[in-house]
């Protein structure tokens, strides 16, 4: 259920901005991305070419300022061996990439809030609403 809305406001927001995607394929959800953006979402963009062109419309990718990029890569010298000078670029452009998958979930997130009310007992089964809030993984 959680899937299928998600997909229904992408494209009743990409069908508002007037946007569409030709049919591209389909990409394998990987587990990063599934962890950073939810899994939903992720399956959503990584299944749907309108959602990836919707997140570059709404959020999109604007690499990370050297600030952010330097104190990252200080954090993290043992995932990055090379000189600053070599991983700079990469590494921001990849910074800007993630913040801008956390913008587009953001987004997306109140747009589903705004255009989406579930009738009872199809909410989530771990929210507290639910009449069975007893949901495992």
């Amino acid at each position: 259920m959680q899937v299928l809305t998600v997909e229904g406001v992408v494209e009743h927001e990409a069908g508002r901005l007037g946007l569409s995607a030709g049919a591209g394929e389909p990409r394998p959800v990987r587990l990063a991305d599934a962890l950073r953006t939810g899994g939903v979402v992720a399956a959503v963009i990584a299944a749907h070419p309108v959602a990836r062109v919707l997140r570059d419309r709404v959020a999109p990718p604007v690499p990370a300022d050297e600030a952010e990029t330097r104190a990252y890569f200080q954090r993290n010298r043992d995932r990055h061996p090379q000189d600053y000078a070599v991983e700079r670029d990469a590494l921001a452009a990849r910074l800007g990439a993630e913040d801008a998958e956390r913008r587009f979930v953001g987004w997306l997130e109140e747009r589903c809030a705004a255009l989406v009310r579930l009738e009872p007992g199809y909410e989530h089964p771990g929210d507290p609403r639910h009449a069975d809030a007893t949901h495992r993984h």
